[in-house]
C-alpha cells in the first residue's frame, strides 16, 4: 500500500476527489518524515491526532485514512510512546478489519494461515 507519490500529486489524481481523508495524510507524512528534534513541543502530533479523532467522529472509512493512521502508530512506536502505540495499532487492526484487509479464513491466499492465525 503506497502512499501517495509525489509524480501522482503532480498529475491531481487524488486531488480531483480530495476530501478530508487525504488532508489528514498529509500531517501524518510530514510527523513520520520530521526529525525528532525538529517536532518540537509536538503541536503536529496533537494536530495528527485532533485530526484523527474527528474523522472517526465523522465515520469517515477510507485507504487513506488507515494509511495516515498506521503513519501515526509508526511514529508513537518509534518515539516510545507505548500506551499510546499500542492503542493506535489496535485502531489499525480494526481499521484494516472494516476496510476488509483483515486476514480471516482463506480470503487472503497469499498469507499463510500460520500468520493469520498469530
Amino acid at each position: 500500500m503506497p502512499i501517495p507519490s509525489k509524480k501522482r500529486m503532480n498529475l491531481g489524481i487524488p486531488v480531483q476527489n480530495a476530501g478530508p481523508d487525504l488532508a489528514m495524510l498529509f500531517p501524518a507524512v510530514r510527523l513520520v518524515i520530521t526529525p525528532a528534534d525538529e517536532v518540537g513541543d509536538g503541536s503536529l502530533y496533537s494536530l495528527a491526532k485532533h485530526f484523527l479523532a474527528a474523522l472517526e467522529r465523522e465515520s469517515i472509512v477510507s485507504l487513506l485514512c488507515f494509511q495516515a493512521v498506521v503513519l501515526i502508530a509508526l511514529y508513537e512506536y518509534s518515539h516510545a510512546m507505548y500506551p499510546a502505540a499500542w492503542m493506535t495499532i489496535g485502531a489499525c487492526a480494526r481499521y484494516a478489519d472494516m476496510l476488509g484487509l483483515s486476514c480471516r479464513g482463506n480470503d487472503v491466499p497469499w498469507i499463510s494461515q500460520a500468520v493469520c492465525s498469530a
